[in-house]
């Protein structure tokens, strides 16, 4: 990657365990939309830790959505980094709608953060939660609005921002000035690099995501 005034990674979440264990969301049904990463997320995430950092050094914070599998991936990319914490936003979080097992209104921060083991720091973003049911257009405009939110508030310094597929998709559509559809997988990323506080963002890479 060339070298750029400032560089995001936008990371999808590790493997969820609903998708593994298919009574979780039976088991756990005032937590079924928030499940937690399975022992082959929390490595997944660890991973991608590890190659981010062997990429750049200079990564400031560590910014994520508020559900549990993004906290943890985030907790995991950071500790990695050679930190101890990650923030919060809320822009960053799952699209509300069905289609995406939000099947009602969600009330967050929900995660115990304890159990989790994540400590939070104050490098997020304080914006509402969107509303439910959210379409999908809209949450594609929250998602390109959060991005910028982050990296105004850290401006110049690089990040690292843990949300959902769907975030990793808007990151590439921003990339590549496109409105096409892609395939993310676990902890697939995209980079996206500015040379100044507000121009367009070009897309530097992308992993996982295609």
């Amino acid at each position: 990657m060339s070298a750029c005034a400032q560089t995001i990674y936008i990371v999808r979440h590790g493997e969820r365990l609903d998708f593994v264990d298919r009574l979780w969301r039976r088991s756990n049904p005032e937590r079924s939309y928030d499940p937690p990463l399975t022992d082959k997320g929390l490595l997944q995430a660890k991973a991608v830790g590890q190659e981010i950092k062997s990429k750049t050094l200079d990564i400031k914070h560590v910014i994520s959505s508020p559900f549990s599998r993004c906290l943890q991936t985030a907790m995991c990319i950071s500790e990695t980094l050679g930190s101890q914490s990650v923030g919060i936003s809320n822009g960053l979080c799952e699209v509300m709608n069905p289609n995406c097992y939000v099947t009602r209104r969600v009330i967050l921060p929900t995660p115990q953060l304890e159990s989790l083991n994540v400590t939070l720091d104050d490098s997020g973003i304080d914006c509402p939660l969107p509303h439910f049911p959210e379409q999908f257009r809209d949450a594609f405009h929250r998602y390109a609005s959060a991005f910028e939110a982050a990296a105004d508030k850290h401006w110049p310094h690089n990040l690292v921002l843990v949300t959902h597929g769907y975030g990793v998709q808007r990151a590439l559509n921003l990339g590549l000035s496109t409105v096409a559809a892609f395939q993310v997988e676990y902890c697939g990323y995209v980079v996206l690099e500015r040379e100044s506080k507000r121009p367009q963002w070009k897309l530097g890479e992308s992993v996982g995501a295609s």
